[in-house]
């Protein structure tokens, strides 16, 4: 993992522990400490990506309820 992944990662879970910080704190910046371009970008993307995988798993489940939905159908 590059060094910029690794402090992004060791940063989102120090951030992900703090309690929210008001929208008008600067972007870019969490409790005093700046972060270069390519950390925010990991960190957006990892976010992105964590948001991707949990409407994945949900958009799956509601494909299964709907084909369970659709045989309970053609069955009554």
């Amino acid at each position: 993992m590059p060094e910029n992944e690794q402090a992004a990662e060791a940063a989102e879970q120090q951030d992900s522990q703090a309690p929210e910080r008001p929208a008008a704190e600067p972007q870019g910046e969490t409790r005093g400490r700046t972060f270069g371009q390519d950390e925010v970008d990991a960190i957006v993307k990892r976010r992105i990506d964590k948001q991707a995988a949990r409407h994945a798993e949900e958009i799956e489940g509601l494909r299964s309820q709907l084909a369970e939905a659709e045989e309970r159908a053609k069955a009554a």
